[in-house]
């Protein structure tokens, strides 16, 4: 057994080179072989061996970035909005005040933070989603908070407790995994630390 190094990037040559190395080797063992992790099925039949060993497919993922094999994600991560507030412009959002308003906005907080495994990474860079519109993260990421504009949305669907979508139809591992980069990985295996589980 081995693991593909490249197979991400779809470097063919590296996972060819890799393959010609374990079927030598093999020549004196004749066992078993398997090599082919979630990027490595994709890759075609010669890469299938004996055994193939399915990760991050399994959860929807898919293992080559912006290329689509029908592979849906098989969970979704969604928060209450705990407060709704109206800054002026000129305002600023966060600790160390890294957001400042350009104009008159809504904002929202939401119960999420970097202690449910959300990235500080995605401070003022990142998105979340409110019945499918996209809500930019402003200010830094709390402990246990996230503050998103809200300025676009219908104030009539605004509301205390009101989801909002982390991860899901509208934002999957890859596209947060871009935002706060990092991978997909650790997006999967971070996320929904404190969260209630529910399986459907």
């Amino acid at each position: 057994m081995t693991h593909l190094s490249s197979a991400d990037e779809k470097n063919i040559n590296e996972c060819r080179s890799q393959l010609g190395e374990i079927k030598k080797i093999n020549n004196f063992f004749n066992k078993p072989l398997s090599i082919a992790n979630s990027s490595g099925i994709f890759l075609g039949k010669a890469f299938h061996l004996n055994y193939v060993r399915p990760g991050k497919s399994l959860y929807g993922i898919n293992p080559f970035l912006k290329k689509s094999f029908g592979l849906k994600g098989v969970m979704s991560i969604y928060a209450p909005i705990l407060q709704i507030a109206y800054l002026q412009k000129g305002q600023t959002i966060g600790y160390s005040k890294t957001y400042k308003t350009k104009k008159n906005m809504r904002v929202a907080t939401i119960d999420y933070g970097y202690s449910d495994g959300y990235l500080r990474s995605g401070s003022n860079r990142a998105k979340v989603y409110i019945d499918g519109k996209p809500c930019n993260v402003v200010g830094r990421v709390s402990m246990d908070l996230i503050t998103i504009d809200v300025s676009h949305i219908d104030q009539n669907n605004l509301y205390l407790g009101k989801p909002v979508e982390i991860l899901g139809n509208n934002q999957s591992c890859e596209d947060l995994a871009l935002e706060t980069g990092t991978n997909e990985h650790e997006i999967l295996i971070s996320l929904g630390k404190n969260s209630k589980k529910v399986y459907i």
